[in-house]
């Protein structure tokens, strides 16, 4: 009986041991912090942004001829109707100054200079740009492979 005991009273005693270390270890909890800005008011804030594409690329293209046409998206990501004119970086650009700009679904193009199209607040316009070089005037003396300019497209709360 004595060792039923004492073994008996070693069970008890090792169950409170592991029970008591159990609780006094701590846990690995993870913390996130949350924040915020909390405004008595809303200010109105007009913000104008748009987004386009980073590259059209139209392929080889002879004097005389005219490109495949390019579709692409300008997206209005402000919070008021814009106004938006695509011009060319450098007015001295020859090639690049006979891009022609439509709307997604009209057939008529309107050169770059001349174009501009309004959008909406949160909503994008489907556009299309071909080069057409039939009516281009200049000498082209050698190929210009990889010839590049940049169009900037101004946007203006409508």
């Amino acid at each position: 009986m004595k060792k039923v005991g004492v073994m008996a009273l070693l069970l008890i005693s090792a169950f409170f041991t592991i029970v008591f270390y159990v609780s006094l270890t701590e846990a690995d909890d993870a913390v996130m912090v949350v924040e915020a800005d909390v405004l008595a008011s809303v200010p109105n804030i007009t913000v104008v942004s748009i987004e386009v594409p980073d590259h059209i690329f139209f392929g080889e293209i002879k004097k005389g001829e005219c490109s495949n046409v390019q579709y692409f998206k300008i997206n209005n990501t402000g919070n008021v109707d814009v106004n938006v004119v695509p011009e060319l970086e450098y007015s001295s650009e020859k090639i690049f100054s006979y891009l022609y700009f439509s709307k997604y679904s009209p057939t008529n193009y309107t050169r770059i200079g001349d174009f501009d199209v309004e959008i909406q607040n949160r909503a994008s316009a489907s556009m299309k740009v071909k080069l057409d070089l039939t009516d281009y005037s200049e000498e082209i003396s050698q190929d210009m492979i990889g010839h590049k300019a940049n169009i900037l497209f101004v946007a203006m709360e409508k």
